[in-house]
């Protein structure tokens, strides 16, 4: 017997019981399809040429005999999908899974079966711009990807159906398959209107670089300075083997802050749930896998692999009985031209920055923005908005990095933001990664120049990375206390004593560059008094109050204002969730909140109220984590603390020893 297999394009799937709707939850459950396949005789077998499409292009039904399919549908009944895409492709009628896989593969090569005279072809009624699918799948695959099929098909069994009226009974292959989704998520994908946290094996992903046709796959990693490192590799060189054990790809001693050169190798092993294709390569197809590092030899995680720091972060979190959520707001400039001039200090020194949106623009044909005065305007001014709708659909859709909003900030010059869901702690710091490639990647398909630098224009606001945080026992918010003043909880308060007790020493992770602390002065709405407060921005920790009661109990979070793009999100958060641990496992009180505007406090009514403030440079910041890092002990090694003061010791000197051109403004007729 020989069975035609036809899949639909419709949302719901390839076929549906007729009496039970689509459930999100159900799906959710079983993360699989049912392919209906109705087989013909053996004796129809011999007749040449597909049988009539007419059963999968109208809604019939059949009966069928199997208990198990009742079980599994609640339902004896099943309707086929009306508009399907007509009988696709012929499949052999085999249990085992080898046999199957070579019947698949000698279809999907358009080469006779050796127990079948027919390949597949297509009828009068099929529509010419129609492949066949994957099941499950509502994207469209070539056909010398159907064997591929197989990978996916788990189980198979047999019952019998007869047509609604008449007709003998005929056997129904029901397979049981993995869906394939199209295209790939990381790591969520909208599925009625909701999003759905998936995660894939190797197999997934094997097959889907194949289904998507990749031709090199880019091993992506993170420095412990927070920059993006990358290495590609042909796509048909890539095992399974690589996947598990890792590839011996990385020179430890050439990324700063890794290895010595005498101790350097080391193994870069894909996390199978971060595939995506990478867009934007449109003619030798690529997709990425972020990496985790490690030594060789089998000697285990590299202490400095900032994920590695990440994860361990959520193990240590997890051993306190706490899971948690993290929100960045991620802000950063896109400049039409950027020109800088330091190769040699001695002689001089200068840069220069073009933008349309600007009010030093001159060449006459937009409409400038004043400093501090780009928030919300509409179009024409702000001329990013194509650009940032673009990034929006290349995070969501091939990434599956869900945003919820995107605007021009405040600055001039072309500001802006892209605000992308909650996640857990590394998830959220790999889509943060993910976001700063994709944004400065698309921008250089407009044209332009995308850049995290936390102050590049003088006497305007600075670009921040605000994050949003909290701590979840199951489905409860631990940080939401419907009786308390602002609904904040004592372990809320507690985990913002944390943070502003070690604020100071967290300046040196969170704002990690010399360049972090011409943001951090008052008057452009960058934090710069260490106190708490609900709905003020002035404040370096602030409790956001847009919506109030039991059903937002979910939105109840600490918002921590000081760090920037420019620092490393997975030790940024690493970071704050130490120091809010801390002040939880101390029961440290933050005190009461400040409601005033904070900027317009005098000095001697800061200090009669308490608030200190944070470091004036970066010099000062590595300072205060010298001298306060016990706090972090439980996630950070001191080894990698002293790695990160070494380094940005060592760049706070580069700037400290050249002299700045605004000092010959102040001082050259001294």
């Amino acid at each position: 017997m020989y069975g035609t297999v036809a899949t639909s394009s419709a949302l719901n799937g390839p076929y549906l019981p007729a009496s039970e709707p689509t459930n999100s939850s159900t799906s959710d459950k079983k993360r699989t399809v049912a392919v209906l396949a109705r087989c013909r005789s053996a004796s129809e077998s011999s007749s040449p040429g597909l049988p009539s499409t007419t059963a999968a292009s109208t809604s019939s039904r059949r009966s069928c005999e199997d208990s198990d399919i009742s079980k599994t549908y609640r339902s004896s009944s099943v309707r086929l999908a009306r508009g399907a895409p007509a009988l696709a492709f012929e499949m052999r009628v085999l249990m085992s899974r080898p046999a199957r896989s070579a019947a698949m593969a000698a279809m999907a090569s358009r080469t006779p079966s050796p127990a079948s005279p027919y390949s597949p072809r297509r009828t009068p009624s099929m529509n010419p711009a129609i492949r066949p699918m994957v099941p499950g799948s509502s994207s469209r695959m070539p056909s010398s990807s159907i064997s591929r099929c197989a990978m996916w098909c788990s189980e198979a069994r047999v019952t019998s159906c007869s047509d609604t009226g008449a007709g003998p009974a005929r056997p129904l292959i029901i397979l049981k398959c993995r869906p394939h989704r199209g295209t790939a998520h990381l790591p969520y994908q909208i599925s009625h209107g909701k999003p759905k946290a998936i995660t894939y094996s190797p197999d997934e992903v094997f097959a889907m670089i194949q289904h998507d046709e990749i031709r090199f796959v880019d091993l992506q990693f993170t420095s412990l300075t927070g920059r993006y490192h990358h290495t590609t590799i042909h796509a048909e060189t890539f095992t399974r083997e690589q996947m598990a054990d890792g590839l011996p790809k990385l020179d430890g001693s050439s990324i700063v802050g890794f290895t010595s050169i005498d101790d350097s190798d080391l193994i870069l092993k894909p996390d199978p749930n971060t595939y995506a294709r990478i867009p934007w390569y449109d003619d030798n197809r690529t997709a990425r896998l972020i990496c985790d590092v490690y030594w060789g030899e089998g000697r285990g995680r590299l202490g400095r692999d900032p994920r590695g720091i990440a994860q361990k972060a959520e193990q240590h979190l997890k051993s306190q009985g706490f899971d948690s959520n993290w929100g960045p707001e991620v802000e950063f400039f896109v400049f039409d031209e950027v020109h800088w001039d330091v190769l040699t200090p001695y002689k001089g020194q200068s840069y220069s920055i073009k933008s349309a949106e600007a009010p030093w623009n001159d060449e006459g044909r937009g409409y400038p923005m004043g400093l501090q005065e780009g928030y919300y305007p509409s179009t024409p001014s702000d001329t990013l908005t194509p650009f940032r709708n673009e990034c929006v659909n290349v995070l969501t859709k091939d990434f599956g990095i869900l945003c919820d909003n995107h605007h021009h900030e405040v600055a001039t010059a072309g500001q802006c933001e892209i605000d992308i869901m909650y996640d857990k702690l590394t998830n959220a710091a790999d889509s943060t990664q993910s976001y700063k490639f994709v944004i400065r990647n698309i921008a250089q398909k407009y044209g332009k120049i995308a850049t995290m630098m936390p102050k590049p224009i003088s006497m305007d606001s600075g670009s921040g990375m605000h994050t949003n945080v909290s701590l979840w026992k199951g489905k409860e918010n631990t940080f939401y206390d419907a009786d308390a003043e602002d609904e904040l909880s004592q372990t809320g308060r507690y985990f913002c004593g944390g943070i502003i007790a070690h604020a100071k020493a967290l300046s040196a992770i969170s704002n990690p560059t010399t360049n972090s602390y011409h943001r951090l002065v008052p008057g452009y709405e960058a934090p710069v008094y260490i106190a708490w407060s609900a709905s003020n921005r002035s404040a370096i920790v602030r409790v956001p109050k847009h919506f109030k009661g039991p059903g937002y109990a979910r939105l109840k979070r600490l918002e921590f204002r000081a760090p920037d793009p420019s620092a490393n999100p997975y030790l940024v958060f690493s970071a704050v969730l130490a120091a809010g641990l801390d002040g939880v496992k101390k029961k440290t009180d933050p005190g009461d909140q400040v409601k005033e505007d904070i900027f317009k406090m005098t000095k001697a009514e800061r200090i009669k109220r308490g608030i200190g403030v944070l470091p004036a440079n970066l010099g000062e910041a590595l300072d205060e984590l010298e001298s306060d890092r016990k706090f972090l002990l439980p996630i950070f090694s001191d080894d990698v603390i002293d790695m990160l003061i070494a380094i940005e010791r060592k760049e706070q000197r580069e700037i400290s020893i050249r002299p700045h051109p605004h000092e010959f403004y102040l001082y050259f007729d001294v």
